[in-house]
């Protein structure tokens, strides 16, 4: 009998059994999802159909939608941007923030980027409310690289993403493009009230508050006082329900420039009356940062004799300065909490997704589990010689492999050197087992730092190297003042401050002699420093919470 051919027959039949049970739960499991979503999209057409959209109820609505098994990628689309959009229109802001990420997920996922783009300009708008301009300048402009929003064919969709964009135009002093804009706006509120008379007077009202708007941040302080005079006159109603919308679009815009006109020709009783009007609008709706804002201007120009308008201006800024510092921030942390919020649930979604795939196809992972047990046991071998014990970075055995790799082929890269300030006066001091626990706590910060193109490396002693590739000089600046930042951000017993100086190579076959050098030159300038040359002269990074942009830094001085 030929065992070769025995075997090979028997391994034949096993993989082709393999793949046909492969074949059929793939095929069987693709069937069973489209039925649940073809039912699950009559149960959501039989429900929209029936729900009322105004109801303080409709969330509940939508989440229990959300609820159905098996759900398509443009049934959550629809579902998730109705709801973002309801709690953005009843002003539940923290609600909107928390879906609306899970809104444009989804709606980028299944290509729809008109919708996409209106979410995002809700999310910008609500930015601009509450002060954080930059942040509502940002989120527009990333909306405006999914498409072109002259292309959007909903008017209604158009007209929002253009009044986001327009700030942002007014903002880069670009009128011509803003004039363009308001006039848009204009032509879609035309063409929104042939469906919505109503909806339609809303949208021209907001098209020419914000030409008012522009007008004035052009200088040309009459024709803007003009209109948003005629346009206050024509679309005030004390009997309209005020939102933050209404207060955004019309009241702030219109108050704004009356406001800014009566400084202008020096009418400060007048200023003052527009001014209390403004702040009482913006406030109900904790706008408070615009209301500051105006304050200070109007503060600025009132002459010293008028003792007690500023005495009362004072007092309103530093009320409402006192309420910016306890409830300011927490605007920024559900912002912040929300963007960690929308990361795992995208990761939740990778992973639930590749646990799917992992799930079809275990029959098949079955026949290679003992082979990828070998090869596990010897990739662990391979990481033990490659790992330092103390730290569990890379040793510096791997480090020199890796330059000697480099310098064989002349590439050019970059390093940080970093050494731990006064480490021997730490372990004379507490003892090397508290050295040892600084040593692992701040390789630590190293580790959860390290990507396909960050390598941390145990240099020797108290110094880690990071070996950098693809890095510009900002980027290189601002990883090291991120790491220098954590460390100095830890908590230890006894009051004890530990931190690292930072020494900066970029580019070059002689990186870490360079990284090297210049963290000397942060050890001499009193330490806790990122160091670096830029253009052959020396600098010193600054030291800031925010690093978003660490150049221009100052110069080391002589």
């Amino acid at each position: 009998m030929n065992i070769k051919r025995v075997i090979n027959k028997r391994l034949y039949i096993i993989v082709i059994s393999l793949m046909v049970l492969t074949v059929f739960l793939f095929a069987g499991s693709k069937l069973f999802v489209k039925v649940k979503q073809v039912y699950n999209n009559s149960v959501i057409t039989r429900t929209l159909e029936s729900a009322d959209y105004k109801s303080s109820e409709f969330p509940k609505v939508l989440n229990s939608l959300l609820e159905l098994k098996f759900l398509s990628f443009e049934q959550k689309s629809e579902l998730y941007n109705k709801l973002a959009i309801y709690y953005y229109f009843e002003g539940e802001m923290k609600s909107f923030l928390e879906t609306s990420g899970y809104a444009i997920f989804f709606t980028e996922r299944v290509g729809d980027f008109e919708k996409a783009i209106y979410i995002y300009s809700l999310l910008a708008q609500y930015y601009l409310e509450i002060g954080a301009d930059s942040a509502g300048y940002d989120m527009i402009l990333t909306g405006r690289r999914l498409r072109n929003f002259y292309s959007i064919t909903d008017p209604m969709l158009r007209s929002q993403a253009l009044h986001a964009y327009g700030r942002f135009l007014v903002y880069e002093s670009d009128f011509e493009s803003a004039y363009k804009a308001v006039k848009q706006m204009e032509a879609d509120a035309k063409l929104v009230s042939e469906q919505n008379s109503e909806l339609g007077r809303q949208y021209m009202r907001r098209a020419l508050a914000f030409k008012a708007y522009v007008l004035l941040q052009q200088g040309k302080y009459e024709e803007g006082y003009s209109l948003a005079n005629a346009v206050y006159d024509a679309y005030f109603d004390e009997n309209e329900s005020v939102t933050h919308y209404y207060v955004y679009d019309f009241l702030q815009p219109v108050l704004l420039v009356k406001t800014q006109w009566a400084l202008r020709t020096r009418n400060y009783g007048k200023a003052i009356e527009y001014n209390k009007e403004y702040g009482k609008w913006v406030k109900k709706f904790d706008f408070i940062m615009k209301k500051v804002n105006l304050t200070k201007d109007l503060l600025f120009a009132l002459p010293t004799t008028m003792i007690n308008e500023r005495d009362e201006l004072f007092k309103s800024l530093a009320y409402d300065t006192d309420y910016l510092s306890q409830n300011y921030i927490n605007n920024y942390t559900s912002i912040t909490d929300n963007q960690l919020a929308n990361i795992k649930f995208t990761l939740s979604f990778q992973t639930e997704h590749h646990l799917a795939v992992t799930h079809i196809y275990e029959g098949i992972c079955i026949v290679f589990f003992i082979f990828l047990s070998l090869l596990l046991i010897l990739v662990m071998i391979y990481d033990e010689t490659q790992t330092d014990g103390l730290t569990k970075l890379r040793n510096r055995k791997s480090l020199d492999s890796r330059l000697q790799n480099f310098a064989l082929t002349g590439r050019k890269y970059s390093a940080i050197m970093v050494d731990i300030d006064n480490f021997k006066k730490l372990n004379d001091t507490y003892g090397h087992a508290f050295g040892d626990e600084v040593l692992r706590t701040v390789s630590e910060i190293f580790i959860n730092s390290e990507s396909h193109n960050v390598q941390c490396y145990r240099y020797g002693g108290e110094e880690i190297l990071v070996f950098l590739e693809h890095f510009d000089l900002e980027h290189a600046v601002r990883l090291s003042e991120y790491l220098r930042h954590e460390i100095s951000s830890l908590k230890w017993s006894k009051n004890i401050h530990v931190t690292a100086s930072f020494g900066l190579g970029f580019e070059s076959t002689q990186a870490v002699q360079e990284a090297d050098e210049n963290m000397y030159v942060a050890k001499n300038k009193g330490k806790n420093f990122t160091a670096y040359k830029k253009d052959g002269k020396q600098y010193l990074a600054e030291r800031r919470l925010d690093i978003r942009n660490p150049i221009p830094d100052r110069p080391k001085e002589d």
